[in-house]
């Protein structure tokens, strides 16, 4: 029986690795010991978006930010001041 609760901990904490909030994780589990499996993997694939939908955001972030740096390193070549 120690190798269940393993794989259920296990479990768990992948879930709150992946940013699962705690009513989330409680559905997941309940959902994988019904053995409601395509709702399961659903429910991950959502988070899955959100995630990237994070990374995205961050990444036109990142972007917007290095356009601006640039056009002070030009405006700064420009003027001729270092």
């Amino acid at each position: 029986m120690p190798k269940a609760t393993d794989a259920a901990q296990r479990f768990y904490q992948n879930l709150v690795d992946i940013g699962c909030e705690e009513a989330m994780i409680q559905y997941c589990i309940r959902l994988k010991e019904e053995y409601r499996l395509q709702e399961l993997l659903i429910t991950l694939q959502r988070q899955r978006k959100k995630l990237l939908d994070g990374v995205h955001a961050g990444q036109q972030k990142v972007d917007c930010l290095d356009y601006l740096v640039n056009q002070i390193k030009k405006e700064q070549t420009i003027r001729g001041t270092k």
